[in-house]
Formats: structure tokens, sequence, C-alpha cells
């Protein structure tokens, strides 16, 4: 599945890949709307950074948020493992303008 819509993503544990060259790892945290009971939901993704997204991911700061604006999502089962992997792959994103805050 590929993700063209614009997403809101917040970015944790920011890293260089070890395995993959030209990589920024991550995990990044999203927004799902409110359970039954009216509390937050949030899902949680390792991502990595590709491409053109590779480069700035390198400026990322803990907590930053970020707009993906380009990105796929892909299952890998691994049979050795019988293992079942969801990859985030992020071609492109934006920083989400801070909203500057009036003193009155």
């Amino acid at each position: 599945m590929e993700i063209t819509k614009k997403q809101e993503a917040r970015v944790f544990g920011i890293k260089e890949a070890e395995n993959r060259k030209n990589t920024i790892w991550a995990n990044i945290s999203t927004y799902e709307g409110k359970t039954q009971d009216g509390k937050s939901k949030y899902s949680s993704w390792n991502t990595n950074f590709v491409g053109g997204a590779y480069e700035k991911a390198k400026m990322l700061q803990e907590k930053d948020v970020i707009i993906l604006t380009k990105a796929k999502i892909e299952n890998t089962y691994d049979k050795e493992k019988e293992k079942l992997y969801v990859n985030l792959t992020v071609f492109d994103f934006e920083m989400k303008e801070i909203e500057a805050k009036d003193d009155e």
C-alpha cells in the first residue's frame, strides 16, 4: 500500500540504519482516532527513510512531528522464523510547522 495523502507522525529513536546504505531508521507514532471509551489511540511503526527523505531525516530531532507525503507499507514474511514484519518506507516528508502562540 502506498501513502500519498498527508499523514502526521511523531518521530522517535532516530539513527543511521546499520544494514542499509543511505537509510535512516526510526520509530514513528501516528494518531488513529479515539477508542470507544474516548481515549486517544496511536500506532507505532518501524520506519526507513530513503531516497529524498534520507537527507531530510538526518536533521530530525527526537519527538519532531513530520507530515508523510510519500511512503509505502509492506508486509514481509520470514518463513524460517515464521514471523510477519510490517515495514514502512518513507520516500518524502515535510516538517510540521509549529504554530506560534501570541503572548497577550
